[in-house]
C-alpha cells in the first residue's frame, strides 16, 4: 500500500469521525473508491490503536461502521475470496498464466529436456513466487474441475464454443509473451474480447473460477442452510457466517489473542498426536473442549438462524486438520447436534457452489478396495457387510487389489456410484501428491513403494474420472489430512483428489482410526443411506456418528446380532463384547466418532 493510498484512508476515517451524525452514508458515498478491503483493515488497525489508548466508544464506533461496511457492500477483512485474490489483478493472472503455458510447451516439445526447462525458468526467477504458486494451485483446483465437470454442465456446443475460444486466448497470449505478434496492442485487445465471450458463456451455466460471484453464491443458498468459513491471518483468526442474506463477520477484536491460543493449542494437539498417541486419545474430549472456546463457537453460533438446519464448515490452514463438527457444547452436546440435516466441509465457496451441482441420486454399484495388507481385523467385517446391500458391486479383496489391478478396473470405477476403499492411508506433509492408500504389494520389506499405491498425484490424471459417483469413503487412518502449511484458502489431501476426479461427496479421517468402531460406523453409515429416503450423506453420517456416539454394549449386540456374520466374525465380537461392561458406552470418545468427515454435498 503506497503512502499515499494510507493517507487518503486515514483522511476518509478522520472525516467519519469528525462528521455529525447520520453524514456518514454522504461521506461513505463521495468515496467510493476508498472502499475496498484494506479501508476495512486500516480502521481495524485505527480501532485496535483507540482501543489501547482507552477511548474505547470511538473503536467500538469504527469497529461497528465496519461490520455494516461488510453487510451493506459485501467487503470483507481479509476475507479470501474478496481480498487476498482480489490483489492479484487479471493482467497479473494472464502474465503467470502465459509463463506457465510457455513452460508446458517447452516440456511438451523437448519431452522434459533439462537443458531447455532449466535457462527457461532462470530467465523468469521473478515469477517463481507465492503469486505464481497461488494461481496455479487455483488454476488445478478450479479451473480443472470446471473443465472436468463442463461436459455434463454446459450443452454440448456450449462445450464446443469454449474450448475453441480457450484455445485461440492460449494461441494470443503465448504470441504476447513471446513477443511474436505484429500488433500485439490489437491482438491485446482481442484477447481482452475473447475472454469476455468466454466468461460470458461460463457465467451462464456455472458462475465459478474468474467468473464467481459472492452475491450469486450467496442468493443460491437455501435459506435452511448457513456457512461458517474461518481464515487464519497473520494477526488473526477470522470468521464469517453467511447465509443467503446475510454475511456476518464475527467480533474479533481480541482476534490477536485467539491466534495465539490457537497456535499453542494446536501446538500441543500435533505434537500428543505425533509423539505420545495414548495421551492425545485419553485428552483427546477436553482438547476439543478448550479449542471450541478458543474459536468462540458458542458465540458464533448465535449469529446462526434459527431457520439453518444445515451448516457447511469451511477452515482454512490448520483447522482442516480438526473435527469442528464434534466440538462440544455447554449443553452437554455437539456441534454436529444442532443441525438437523447435518454437518458437512468443504475446501471453499467456489468448489462448494460446484459441488452442489453434481447432484447424484443414484445409489446403486459399489466399487471397494477390501483389506489390501490383511492386516485390519475388522475391514473384512465392514466390506463384507456393506457389500451385501448392493447387487451391482466388485470387490477387490486382498492381495486382489493391486494397482494393476485396479487400473484394469478403471471402465466398473467410470460406471459406479460409490466407492469404498477400506486399507490403511497416509499423509505425506513433505509432498502430498505422494499421499496414499496402501495396496496389496506397496509396503513389502517396511519399504512403501508408491507405484503399488493410489497416490493423491494419480487422482488428477485425466484417465481417473468419477463422473457417476455419489459418494467415495476412505475408511482408512489420515485420509483426511492435507497440507496446512499452504496458506492457499483450498487445501491438498486425498479429499480434493477426488472431488477433482469427479465424486459430489468425499467421506475421509483426520486420524489413526480403531478398526473395529470404524466398521460399525461405515456399516451404520451405509445402511442409513440405503435405508433411509432421500437422505444426504452429511445427513447419513451424523445420524451413524451420534449412534455409535450413544450405543449401549446391549445395543451393539442386538445390532450386530441383525448382521450376515459367518463364525469367525461372531467369535471376533463375542470376544470383544466379553471385554465390555454392561449398559457402558464403548464408543463415547470423540476418538472413536468423530473422525470422519463429509466434504462435498
Amino acid at each position: 500500500m503506497n503512502q499515499q493510498r494510507w493517507d487518503a484512508y486515514l483522511n476518509l476515517i478522520q472525516q467519519l469521525l469528525s462528521c455529525t451524525n447520520g453524514k456518514e452514508g454522504e461521506i461513505l458515498r463521495e468515496n467510493q473508491d476508498l472502499l475496498d478491503a484494506k479501508f476495512l483493515q486500516v480502521m481495524e488497525a485505527v480501532a485496535r490503536v483507540m482501543s489501547e489508548e482507552g477511548n474505547e466508544d470511538t473503536a467500538n464506533y469504527l469497529r461497528n461502521l465496519g461490520n455494516k461496511l461488510v453487510e451493506g457492500f459485501n467487503l470483507s477483512y481479509n476475507l479470501p475470496y474478496t481480498t487476498q485474490k482480489n490483489e492479484i489483478t487479471q493482467s497479473v493472472i494472464d502474465t503467470y498464466l502465459g509463463f506457465l503455458l510457455e513452460v508446458l510447451q517447452a516440456m511438451e516439445e523437448s519431452k522434459g529436456n533439462k537443458d531447455v526447462l532449466y535457462p527457461l525458468l532462470i530467465a523468469n526467477t521473478d515469477k517463481l513466487d507465492n503469486k505464481f504458486a497461488e494461481i496455479l494451485w487455483r488454476w488445478c483446483t478450479v479451473t480443472l474441475i470446471l473443465e472436468r465437470d463442463s461436459k455434463t454442465i454446459f450443452p454440448p456446443n456450449i462445450v464446443t464454443q469454449i474450448e475453441q475460444l480457450r484455445d485461440e486466448i492460449a494461441k494470443g497470449q503465448y504470441k504476447i509473451q513471446n513477443s511474436t505478434s505484429e500488433n500485439p496492442t490489437a491482438l491485446a485487445q482481442q484477447l481482452q474480447e475473447l475472454r469476455q465471450q468466454k466468461k460470458n458463456l461460463e457465467d451462464k451455466y456455472l458462475p465459478v473460477g474468474s467468473g464467481f460471484s459472492f452475491k450469486e453464491f450467496q442468493k443460491k443458498l437455501d435459506r435452511n442452510k448457513a456457512v461458517i468459513e474461518w481464515y487464519i491471518t497473520n494477526t488473526g483468526l477470522e470468521t464469517f457466517i453467511i447465509t443467503s442474506d446475510n454475511l456476518q463477520r464475527f467480533n474479533s477484536s481480541t482476534s490477536t489473542g485467539n491466534l495465539k491460543a490457537f497456535t499453542d493449542w494446536n501446538f500441543n494437539y500435533l505434537d500428543a498426536y505425533y509423539s505420545n498417541k495414548d495421551e492425545w486419545k485419553d485428552n483427546l474430549f477436553s482438547r476439543l473442549n478448550q479449542l471450541a472456546q478458543i474459536l468462540n463457537i458458542e458465540e458464533i453460533l448465535q449469529l446462526v438462524p434459527n431457520n439453518c438446519s444445515h451448516l457447511t464448515l469451511i477452515p482454512h490452514r490448520y483447522l482442516h486438520l480438526l473435527p469442528l463438527h464434534a466440538l462440544p457444547l455447554s449443553d452437554s452436546s455437539f456441534l454436529c447436534d444442532k443441525f438437523a440435516d447435518g454437518v458437512s466441509y468443504a475446501p471453499s465457496c467456489q468448489l462448494l457452489q460446484q459441488l452442489n451441482l453434481r447432484q447424484r441420486v443414484d445409489f446403486n454399484s459399489l466399487f471397494a478396495i477390501q483389506n489390501p495388507t490383511e492386516d485390519l481385523d475388522y475391514t473384512d467385517l465392514e466390506v463384507e457387510t456393506i457389500s451385501s446391500l448392493f447387487t451391482d458391486k466388485e470387490i477387490l479383496s486382498k492381495k486382489q487389489a493391486t494397482q494393476t489391478a485396479l487400473s484394469q478396473a478403471s471402465s466398473q470405477i467410470q460406471q459406479a456410484n460409490y466407492l469404498h476403499f477400506s486399507c490403511h492411508g497416509t499423509f505425506n506433509l513433505e509432498t502430498p501428491q505422494n499421499s496414499c492408500l496402501l495396496l496389496a504389494g506397496a509396503d513389502e520389506n517396511d519399504k512403501l513403494d508408491l507405484k503399488k499405491c493410489l497416490t493423491l498425484g494419480k487422482l488428477f490424471e485425466r484417465d481417473f474420472n468419477l463422473s457417476q459417483c455419489r459418494l467415495v469413503v476412505l475408511s482408512a487412518c489420515e485420509t483426511g489430512l492435507i497440507d496446512f502449511q499452504n496458506t492457499s484458502d483450498e487445501y491438498i489431501g486425498l479429499p480434493s483428489g477426488f472431488l477433482y476426479a469427479g465424486s459430489s461427496s468425499v467421506v475421509s479421517s483426520l486420524w489413526t482410526v480403531n478398526d473395529l468402531s470404524t466398521s460399525f460406523l461405515m456399516i451404520k453409515f451405509i445402511q442409513n443411506l440405503k435405508n433411509i429416503e432421500n437422505i444426504s450423506v452429511p445427513v447419513a453420517l451424523n445420524q451413524a456418528q451420534t449412534w455409535l456416539r450413544e450405543a449401549t454394549k446391549e445395543d451393539l449386540q442386538e445390532w450386530t446380532s441383525n448382521l450376515q456374520l459367518n463364525n469367525l466374525r461372531q467369535v471376533q465380537l463375542m470376544l470383544f463384547f466379553k471385554q465390555i461392561e454392561a449398559n457402558s458406552k464403548p464408543f463415547q470418545s470423540p476418538f472413536y466418532w468423530a473422525a470422519f468427515t463429509a466434504v462435498g454435498n
